[in-house]
This record gives structure tokens, sequence and C-alpha cells, in this order.
């Protein structure tokens, strides 16, 4: 028997199961990161104690994630509560700033996938997907060009930046347009969504209107107010 990512849950085959660990651990990371500092936490410890941060994670990987794997219930479901476990752990303090590094890649790799399941569908995992989008386009506003490793600023506060050169360079230019105003958000939206340096496919599981609406949000009134009209969509 095997221990998976320190969890207490275990299995006699690892690898059958590497797509939990990435779909249900390194997932909820990649979606929670930017958002979750935006609403001023700084750690995946303090994300769980924020009541509205935490009910975003438990739904992301209850009703966004759950659905699209092929495991069985019982296996998902003692995934899920031994990753929500090593999240509350007091004794591990990981940085939201390192989640975030190379968050575009990480985007692509680990949620996408879960997105394309959806087909496009108008649920509610469609705004769980879309606001943790908006947040990193929102999160990749380099201060600087031409640097691989930069920085942005959150609540006055510069956190650092990795990623893709080129991807550094178009983030920076897109969002120059639009504090010149010579692009709207939408705009800026559909733009990242046709970078296919960025995604290296279609993103056509993506409705730039709802991700452009969030992204809108974040940028006027910030993480929380962004949330709180999540779950107005949710929980009709």
């Amino acid at each position: 028997m095997h221990k998976v990512s320190g969890l207490n849950v275990q299995y006699g085959e690892v690898k059958a199961y590497s797509e939990l660990k990435v779909r249900l651990l390194n997932a909820p990371h990649t979606m929670m990161f930017a958002l979750a500092q935006f609403v001023g936490t700084t750690t995946v410890k303090q994300a769980m104690s924020n009541d509205q941060l935490r009910q975003f994670i438990k739904e992301v990987m209850h009703s966004v994630i759950r659905p699209v794997l092929p495991q069985t219930d019982e296996e998902k479901e003692a995934y899920i509560e031994g990753v929500i476990e090593r999240f509350d752990n007091p004794y591990q303090h990981h940085q939201l700033s390192d989640l975030g590094l190379n968050g575009m890649q990480k985007f692509r790799s680990r949620v996408v996938p879960i997105w394309r399941k959806w087909k496009g569908e108008e649920t509610a995992a469609e705004h769980y997907l879309s606001l943790s989008l908006a947040a990193l386009i929102y999160y990749f506003r380099p201060t600087e060009p031409d640097q691989e490793s930069g920085t942005t600023v959150i609540n006055g506060i510069a956190v650092p930046l990795r990623e893709e050169l080129s991807t550094m360079n178009f983030m920076y230019a897109e969002w120059n347009n639009v504090s010149q105003r010579k692009q709207t958000m939408q705009e800026l939206v559909l733009n990242v969504m046709n970078n296919e340096q960025i995604w290296k496919e279609s993103m056509e599981c993506v409705n730039p209107a709802v991700v452009a609406s969030y992204l809108t949000i974040l940028c006027k009134e910030g993480g929380s107010a962004a949330i709180e009209t999540l779950m107005k969509h949710t929980n009709k």
C-alpha cells in the first residue's frame, strides 16, 4: 500500500490514481491561488479559514471536478476529504504566490482539461471556472515587460510572477491597452482566449462574456464581490 501526496488516503496502485492528484489537489490549487489573494489571504490555510473561499474551494472539488472524473464516488470522496484535511493543516504554510508561479501553464495543463469535459455547457461549473480564469487574467498584469520573472501588484503589495517570456510580454501589452482605454475587458479576454501560444489549442469551451463579467467585477469591486456574484448565479 502507498500513501499518496501525504494524504490520509492509501492505494495499492499510485499510478492508477495520478489523475486524482492532478485534478483534485493540483487543479484546486491553481483555481484558488489568484482569487484568494484578491480576497486578501496569502496562504492556503488562510484561504480555508475564510468562509467565502472555503465554500468556493469545496464547491470546485465537489461540483466542478468530481463529476467529470472516472473513478468511483467512494474513491473521489475519500480523496477530497484527504485534500481538505491537507489544506486545513496549520503546520503547512503553502504560499499562494508560490502556487501562482507559471500559473498560466498550470491552468492550461490542470484546469482546461476539466473545462473541456463540460463541453461548453451552461452550468454552475462554468461560473466557477470562469471566475477562476478571470482571476488568473487579472493576476497576470506584469509591471515590467521583457522579463520571465517579474511582479504584479495585489492590494498594494508586489507579488512575484514567473511565466514564459512571450506570455509575460503579451499580458503586459494587453493590460497596457486596457489602461490606455484602447480596448475593453471583453476584448482583452477574447485576445487571451485566442492566443494559441498560451493554450496550444482552441479554447472554444470558454464563454468570453462570462469571464469578462467576472473580470470587470474583480477590477472594480474586488475578490469578495466576485465570489458573491458567483454564489448568486449558482444558488438559483
